[in-house]
């Protein structure tokens, strides 16, 4: 594991086993169910298998399930996925974004929900291309540059992330910068007043 993985692996550990609410760090999947909802609304009924990249605590991943998709979590931090099996997601195994333990051209859509910046992006989309399905979809939640994080985050512009997407071989379908709050979504039109930026992207070729 790189030291970043390890330094992220440690900092979730610690997240777990305080709990989301005793801990100063948050993150938008976890704390609004509104969220949740909105990124199940993006998914069509077709699209059945869903991998989801970082999935912590499994709460946008039960949502997914309770609404009949097929919901497979990976995460690096073990103690966040014993979190998430106790709080009833079952599809839950540690592995590594950058060599995923799946044949490819499996999934219909590969989720990371707000995890992109603790993962190399590179190895992680190449990943993603991997194990989807030929005409198969990739969503990312991501924090703008201008949002505070946790140290091990690495945080990209919406056009930095676009870019790299269609270097591993994505075309990006949708791109919005999104305002989220306890009451609501909405889009804005800067990234400096956004909170969240969103993508999603068909596989449309092989990666460069």
């Amino acid at each position: 594991m790189s030291k970043t993985k390890s330094r992220s692996a440690e900092f979730f550990g610690r997240v777990a086993v305080k709990g989301w609410r005793r801990n100063s760090f948050f993150t938008f999947s976890w704390g609004y169910p509104h969220l949740r909802r909105w990124l199940a609304s993006q998914l069509s009924p077709r699209e059945k298998n869903i991998l989801s990249v970082g999935c912590g605590s499994g709460e946008l991943e039960r949502d997914l399930t309770k609404v009949k998709h097929r919901v497979i979590g990976i995460d690096h931090a073990h103690r966040m996925l014993k979190l998430a099996v106790k709080k009833g997601f079952r599809n839950a195994i540690q592995a590594d974004a950058s060599f995923l333990p799946f044949r490819a051209r499996y999934f219909d859509v590969v989720m990371f929900p707000e995890s992109i910046g603790y993962l190399d992006m590179a190895k992680a989309l190449r990943e993603a291309h991997r194990v989807l399905k030929r005409r198969g979809r990739i969503i990312i939640t991501a924090y703008p540059p201008h949002m505070a994080s946790d140290s091990c985050y690495k945080k990209s512009d919406l056009a930095d992330i676009a870019a790299r997407l269609s270097h591993a071989g994505f075309r990006v379908l949708d791109a919005k910068l999104l305002k989220v709050n306890t009451r609501n979504i909405r889009e804005v039109e800067s990234e400096e007043s956004s909170n969240l930026i969103y993508l999603s992207a068909r596989k449309a070729s092989h990666p460069a």
